[in-house]
């Protein structure tokens, strides 16, 4: 059936019969032929009880089925909850609140969800608030469904939809769990009860009394002395109707004769069946009949019928819109009510790949890159003067261990792009470019290559190439003038290992590496792994290619651990058969379209279709840096191991039925919407409790549809690829001399190494994963009471699961234990090992201090939780998908709130800090912390972030500093944190560096306190004493 988030029920008129052998349901209102028979089974049994009480959802009730007897009897379960369905015999319900009850049998949920963070929604005008049997029930003209309301917090919720309201601007009544009222809108939208504007032009026509007259006009309709579920209406015997159908949505006319000479009427049908519109067949419309004997027509699905005779209907609203000689009605349908509550995707800057990559239009939309963002290309010499580069922030730096080379003419350019067009392969190729070219066959093509990836990355909008990031800024480095007959000096690990070097000074973010060093190990020399290690400590992202060298061997950089391995995909998604895999690139490699991918050539404006690794690897360069843009654009610092890591988390895995070797998709296809959620969240809202306090946190994030483009790894293959292979991947050209641009590398942040081990900072927290887990937690947790009144349990009560936890310790291995960052969830939390059990205590104990009152000593503000980072992921109720990071031990798990950190620290250097500057001591330290938690906040999965958090969390000596500085007359100016050149073996250290200075003398020097820390390990570690100096002042610098 189909897929919601509401428990499901039988409506009151469905009957239960169980006999020894079989379990029968059937109607007692409609056709008593009508019934459902099953086998008796302990699952059957168990089933039809949760339907009785109405606290499951049908997924979990056909996945308990299954477990209990097998997964052909789930399945025939699955389709009898269809059918019930389908006939109006279920309820759906979202528990406290609200049981939606279908009032005719062609009631449908309607469950297509706006985005409620961006749609503000409002009650129906034709919604009205009545008693009836003893329950408050919410109704309306335009809905087939009774919605009876259990309690009152859900007209609380009523209430504001009063207004316009978002799911960000509506606020939950107390002791109810966000996710439940956010869940009660749905219901309300499903059924038919909120509205968006503009309300379509055929509802306003209406007044809510004439709609609801006409509606309740109806026998059977709103008729609460007898049953709703059929229609009847008496005609004279003389009177009777030929069987009229009526089709879908659509409104048909239909002539129904009279078989009597006294009656020749034609009676024209208007059905309005999307809002159920019904209007009662007057006498004097039918005509008279001296037959006095009757007939009773039966609409067994109350269909919405609207009969008119040459007159116009009272109910019938202006009937001045009515042309002369016909009568018509205004038809509302479905997807008028809807209207601008759906927004669809609209492609604001249409690209070439936007079919083949699910979400790039969406981030398109959002942003086209950020000129702070700074793409380093090792590659050939590109033509900056074609059209595509026009108006891009692109420039040349050639290598300082080699003269640049002489330019190659246009003819030669020409006559390579000539033989390409003609479609030789192979040696044939090979040997028509050594005769055409000669000596300068190999700069034509690596040059050719570097043009068609360059532009890949930031061609120009509205240019014969749209590029993926065309606002960043691309810096290339031409090493066409070390290719002499081979590529041996190019790919040399010296002259490689100069590169990345070169590329780290110019302030590199990403270093796209064109190239391919063959090896057979997975390991390179030490030279470049270095230089290679050195950039991803400075936060630079190394995109590289796999190569196409059909798996026999494996390219460097790719294959190294740290870069952004690049497979190449054909056009159906489903990976190249020459695209290299095995080794490193499983782990941490990604597939990108490869195939057919447009670019452009040198001394040409005409753009060429390319396939290769080399044409994969630059698409997921510019996906990287438009993903570094958008943290640019939200305040966070660059934070390229988290792009990296959303990005192969969250990578779509490749179908085992639809290809044949599922290691040549590597982690699989690249999925921006999931990478999305997992940097950024998606638009939302948190009520959180502390104390006596309830604290409303809207988070913007960003909004992206769940991918509906499908990777071409789900379907049937297609196409053979054209491939070229080369040992760097495909080719391109051009010689344009440009001064090189220094990079402003105040604009970013430096984040640092990745090792996996995670030292985050953040507030703890918990979810259930699916309906079946929360329900079971409802099931089982005590109801409480409040003000003497016994209310049903919420488990997303933070209190009442901490109580539930106390009684029952081990529950708390079912929930998804989950760290947050202001609000946005950053990890999923498991434990792991021996103290496993401790861990899962320190995590409630964690909990409980967060909801204590802020005046509390026990009160926890924030906690750090050291870690290990799996390649695992979690999906939340939400949808959302998490890293999963391993707890291994409460060592280093710490809660507290800043003050009581503080005075921790004052304790620990009293003797040293003269009573008159405590204060300004304590005001500082507060200052530093604020400052390290809001300014400096981070995920904690990099060598420099986890030095960072670590001494925010053990700030005693930053206490003996600020103390020192304090007497100085100085206060703290700038904090900055580097890699230590000088530590133990085998240690990664870093220097955390405070630098002070007199605010009220900028000619006096400033004091730098530096102390290092060692984060090798998951618990990080101080090294050595507190070491300082002086530096002049600015003013004396400048």
């Amino acid at each position: 059936m189909n897929h919601h988030p509401f428990t499901v029920s039988l409506n009151p008129f469905v009957q239960v019969t169980t006999t020894e052998d079989y379990c029968t349901l059937h109607s007692v209102e409609s056709d008593p032929t009508a019934l459902f028979t099953l086998a008796t089974t302990p699952g059957i049994g168990m089933a039809l009880n949760h339907l009785k009480a109405g606290n499951i959802t049908p997924e979990s009730l056909v996945q308990g089925l299954i477990e209990l007897d097998g997964q052909a009897t789930g399945e025939q379960f699955g389709r009898m909850l269809q059918q019930l369905d389908e006939r109006g015999w279920l309820s759906y319900a979202v528990l406290p609140l609200a049981v939606a009850v279908p009032m005719v049998e062609s009631a449908q949920l309607n469950l297509t969800e706006p985005y409620w963070t961006q749609t503000y929604v409002t009650l129906s005008r034709f919604a009205y608030q009545h008693p009836y049997e003893g329950t408050m029930v919410l109704e309306s003209p335009l809905s087939k469904f009774r919605v009876k309301l259990l309690e009152w917090r859900a007209s609380a919720i009523l209430a504001q939809l009063a207004q316009p309201q978002s799911l960000a601007t509506l606020t939950p009544p107390p002791y109810l769990g966000a996710e439940t009222a956010y869940q009660f809108l749905n219901l309300l939208w499903s059924t038919g009860f909120l509205t968006s504007d503009p309300e379509p032009p055929s509802l306003q026509l209406w007044d809510f009394h004439n709609l609801l007259f006409h509606s309740r006009s109806c026998n059977g309709r709103h008729n609460y002395i007898e049953t709703s579920r059929v229609e009847s209406i008496e005609f004279d015997e003389s009177e009777k109707l030929t069987e009229a159908t009526f089709s879908g949505s659509e409104a048909e006319l239909r002539r129904v004769e009279a078989e009597s000479e006294s009656i020749d009427t034609e009676i024209l049908v208007n059905q309005f069946e999307s809002v159920g519109l019904v209007a009662e067949i007057a006498s004097d419309e039918l005509g008279e009949s001296g037959v006095n004997t009757s007939v009773k027509v039966e609409s067994t699905e109350l269909e919405a019928v609207d009969l008119m005779a040459d007159h116009a209907i009272a109910q019938t609203p202006d009937t001045s819109i009515v042309a002369e000689g016909e009568s018509e009605l205004a038809t509302v349908s479905a997807s008028e009510i809807e209207s601008s509550a759906i927004k669809q995707s609209v492609a604001l800057h249409p690209h070439d790949l936007d079919d083949r990559i699910p979400g790039l239009a969406e981030l398109h939309n959002q942003t086209l890159g950020d000129p702070r963002i700074t793409i380093v290309i090792l590659d050939g010499d590109p033509d900056h003067t074609l059209s595509c580069f026009e108006g891009a922030e692109v420039s040349k730096v050639f290598p300082y261990w080699h003269e640049p080379a002489d330019a190659i003419t246009a003819e030669d350019y020409i006559t390579f792009q000539a033989i390409r067009d003609q479609g030789l392969k192979g040696q044939e190729k090979e040997d028509a470019l050594k005769a055409a070219l000669r000596e300068n066959k190999e700069r034509v093509e690596l040059n050719d290559h570097a043009c068609h990836v360059t532009s890949t990355i930031v061609g120009q909008e509205h240019s014969p190439v749209f590029g993926i990031a065309p606002n960043c800024r691309v810096i290339n480095i031409p090493q066409d003038a070390l290719v002499v007959g081979n590529y041996d000096d190019v790919l040399s690990p010296l002259n490689l290992a100069r590169g990345f070097e070169l590329a780290l000074e110019l302030g590199a973010n990403i270093i796209h590496c064109g190239f391919c060093r063959p090896t057979q190990t997975g390991e390179g020399e030490e030279m470049l792994v270095q230089a290679i290690k050195k950039c991803q400590e400075n936060n630079v992202l190394i995109v590289s290619p796999t190569g196409n060298n059909l798996g026999e061997c494996w390219c460097m950089p790719a294959v190294l651990s740290g870069t952004l391995a690049v497979g190449s995909a054909k056009v159906d998604g489903t990976p190249c058969h020459f695209s290299n895999w095995g080794g490193n690139n499983a782990k941490e490699g990604i597939l990108a379209p490869g195939e057919d991918v447009l670019g452009a050539q040198p001394y040409t404006e005409k753009p060429v279709r390319l396939t290769g690794t080399s044409m994969a690897a630059p698409v997921m360069t510019g996906i990287s840096a438009l993903l570094m843009s958008l943290q640019l654009q939200q305040g966070k610092p660059v934070d390229a191991e988290a792009v990296r890591t959303a990005l192969l988390n969250t990578a779509i895995p490749c179908n085992p039925e639809v290809v044949e070797e599922p290691e040549r998709c590597l982690r699989g296809f690249v999925n921006i919407p999931g990478a999305m959620k997992v940097l950024f969240g998606q638009p939302s809202v948190t009520i959180s409790f502390a104390g006596d306090q309830v604290i409303r946190t809207e988070h913007a994030g960003y909004a992206m549809p769940t991918a509906t483009v499908t990777p071409a790894s789900i379907t049937p293959t297609v196409a053979n690829p054209v491939v070229q292979l080369a040992v760097l991947t495909t080719s391109n050209e051009t010689s344009v001399t440009a001064a090189a641009i220094p990079a402003d590398t105040n604009t970013v942040e430096a984040s640092a190494a990745y090792s996996g081990n995670v030292y985050a900072l953040g507030t703890i927290g918990y979810d259930f994963g699916d309906e079946t887990r929360r329900d079971t937690f409802q099931q089982t947790m005590f109801a409480p009471e409040v003000n003497g009144v016994i209310v049903p349990p919420d488990p997303y009560d933070p209190r009442q699961m901490v109580e539930h936890l106390d009684r029952h310790p081990d529950d708390s291995r079912s929930l998804i234990w989950t760290l947050s960052l202001d609000g946005d969830i950053i990890y999923a939390l498991e434990p792991t090992g021996a103290f496993s059990s401790q861990i899962y205590e320190m995590f409630l104990l964690m909990l409980a201090g967060q909801l204590e009152p802020e005046s509390s000593n026990d009160f926890v503000e924030r906690v750090s939780i050291p870690a290990k980072l799996t390649n695992r992921t979690v999906e939340l109720f939400s949808g959302q998908v998490l890293p999963v990071v391993k707890v291994h031990n409460v060592r280093g798990m710490y809660g507290w709130k800043v003050n009581t950190l503080v005075d921790a620290a004052m304790a620990a250097i009293a003797r040293r800090v003269d009573e008159a500057q405590a204060p300004l001591v304590r005001q500082a330290l507060s200052n530093f912390l604020h400052r390290v938690y809001n300014d400096l906040r981070n995920i904690g999965n990099t060598s420099r972030d986890r030095a960072l958090n670590f001494a925010a969390t053990n700030i005693f000596q930053a206490a003996a500093t600020f103390a020192q500085a304090i007497a100085q007359g100085r206060q703290l100016d700038i904090i900055t944190v580097e890699k230590s050149p000088f530590c133990r073996l085998n240690s990664d250290c870093w220097d955390i560096r405070l630098e002070f200075s007199d605010p009220e003398s900028s000619r006096r020097g400033r004091k730098v306190f530096c102390f290092t820390i060692d984060v090798a390990l998951i618990m990080p570690v101080t090294i050595g004493e507190i070491k300082s100096w002086s530096l002049p002042s600015r003013s004396k610098e400048s």
